[in-house]
């Protein structure tokens, strides 16, 4: 932790395998929520590679998935914060494959190949009538975000954007 929080760019050395890497995610974002914008930050550099992106989004989606049951308040807070980047960012694009991967339980390492290796192979972020991986939102019309085949979908209107009602579960998915 304290390694990671001197020089951030060191978990990507410091784990030489996809795997590692995402379990080094996972571990520290599951234990310190706070470190996801960093992990963030990282994910989108453009010295981090394609693999590593994936493997942090991997990662990130596992520790969504580990918060969930007994702190989804924490799963929401990691879930909204992987949103709002994957919307500013279309770089991310294999970071967003993994990401997705994670959350549906599916092998993250099947995500790592980037576009088109993922389930339903990727796709883009748009608004209502997008297709994406599931999760039930709180209605069509109560705002509430769903994911279906590789698309993010909100029932927010102007299309397209990432909606969080914070008394409201986002329900493992985003």
């Amino acid at each position: 932790m304290d390694a990671f929080k001197a020089a951030p760019a060191s978990i990507l050395v410091g784990n030489p395998s996809d795997g590692l890497l995402a379990g080094s995610v996972r571990t520290l974002a599951a234990t310190e929520t706070t470190l996801t914008a960093t992990l963030l930050t990282l994910a989108a550099d453009p010295a981090t590679t394609d693999a590593q992106r994936a493997a942090i989004g991997a990662g990130l989606g596992r520790a969504v998935n580990v918060c969930r049951p007994l702190h989804s308040d924490l799963a929401d807070e990691i879930a909204a914060a992987v949103a709002a980047a994957i919307v500013s960012n279309p770089a991310l694009e294999s970071f967003r494959t993994a990401f997705e991967a994670s959350l549906t339980g599916q092998t993250a390492v099947a995500a790592l190949g980037g576009a088109g290796a993922g389930p339903a192979g990727g796709g883009d972020i748009s608004g209502l009538g997008a297709s994406g991986l599931g999760g039930p939102a709180g209605g069509a019309n109560s705002g509430g975000a769903t994911q279906g085949g590789g698309s993010l979908q909100t029932g927010a209107s102007g299309g397209g954007n990432f909606t969080t009602i914070l008394n409201n579960s986002v329900s493992g998915s985003i």
